[in-house]
């Protein structure tokens, strides 16, 4: 008869949707651990980004203030002896570390005559 014959395709198809089911629920574990991972990603990425912008907006009048207090006996006001012993540099260095930072830094560095 007709419905003996629709028994087995009907029972493939419970069988089919059962297995797509099991796929969905692997798929949205998958897409939930994606999400919390991108999240993380996205997370540090915004740390490590607000680190390098705020260094490269700097106004170069802030950096050469900030360069002054990084000398060793400066006479310059509230200065901090950024390179001291605690930290095992010699503090007559401060303006060669200061210009190997990068390329604007040593413009900046170099175009500071007091900081030599």
């Amino acid at each position: 008869s007709a419905l003996s014959n629709l028994k087995p395709y009907i029972e493939a198809l419970q069988s089919d949707v059962a297995t797509l089911d099991a796929d969905i629920t692997k798929l949205k574990a998958a897409l939930q651990e994606l999400e919390i991972q991108r999240d993380t990603a996205s997370h540090y990425l915004h740390l490590h980004k607000g680190l390098v912008c705020r260094f490269h907006d700097l106004p170069t009048e802030i950096l050469c203030q900030i360069f002054l207090y990084c000398l060793p006996n400066s006479d310059y006001e509230g200065s901090y002896d950024l390179f001291s012993k605690k930290r095992a540099h010699d503090g007559r260095r401060a303006p060669w570390d200061l210009t190997a930072v990068c390329r604007r830094w040593r413009d900046v560095g170099l175009s500071m005559p007091r900081l030599w």
